[in-house]
């Protein structure tokens, strides 16, 4: 991510919910943010952790879940 400070926010849906996901901000910017049945590929994936969400997320954003300043749920 750099060697500059910057303020990284995950975001992820209760796993009690229907089409859970995750995103990810940096700085106020969205970075990345998917549904868990766009990379399951079960429609809705109801009350299913978005642990492939959250991956993806961090990954496109280059950083690690030590990097994440805060985590929001919805």
């Amino acid at each position: 991510m750099g060697k500059s400070k910057c303020n990284v926010i995950l975001g992820v849906t209760h796993p009690i919910s229907w089409n859970n996901g995750a995103c990810i901000l940096i700085d106020g910017k969205l970075i990345a943010m998917v549904e868990e049945e766009r990379l399951n590929r079960f429609k809705h994936s109801p009350r299913v952790r978005p642990v492939q969400s959250i991956r993806y997320c961090l990954q496109a954003a280059g950083c690690t879940l030590e990097e994440v300043d805060r985590i929001a749920t919805g």
